[in-house]
């Protein structure tokens, strides 16, 4: 017995790619990368540390010094006007006692004198240990 083969009954049922399907599983992804991915946002003050091939790090600090390149003052993130800088470090000395070392996170732009004016206020308040943040230096290879 020899049956029929209809030419037509084959071109007439071509596969199709719906669009629709891949679109909504390429917005789902796009969705949940979205969500799942972590994004770093550093929270404070901008400062532009110098360079140091010596960097060391260092446990989180309690007293934290910020000269900004307009040169403002920040203790901990929070503003003080140069004249009120002695009364604050005082106060935060008598606070943190003396082990405690202050971080001084100074801008590049930040003239010497400005630096050196904020380390006599801190000596003057008893503050004797401190230490400069500095970034690490980008090592160039050739």
């Amino acid at each position: 017995m020899k049956f029929e083969r209809r030419a037509s009954v084959r071109t007439k049922f071509r596969g199709r790619l719906e669009l629709t399907p891949l679109v909504d599983v390429v917005l789902q992804l796009i969705i949940f990368f979205m969500l799942s991915s972590t994004f770093i946002v550093q929270p404070g003050i901008r400062v532009e540390l110098p360079e140091s091939k010596t960097t060391k790090s260092q446990d989180k600090n309690e007293l934290t010094i910020t000269i900004t390149a307009e040169n403002r003052v920040y203790v901990n993130e929070l503003h003080v006007p140069f004249g009120e800088l002695p009364t604050v470090l005082a106060n935060k000395a008598k606070e943190l006692g003396k082990e405690q070392i202050l971080l001084i996170k100074c801008d590049r732009a930040v003239e010497y004198g400005q630096l050196i004016r904020v380390l006599d206020v801190a000596h003057g308040a008893g503050i004797t240990r401190y230490g400069l943040a500095t970034k690490p230096a980008v090592s160039s290879s050739s």
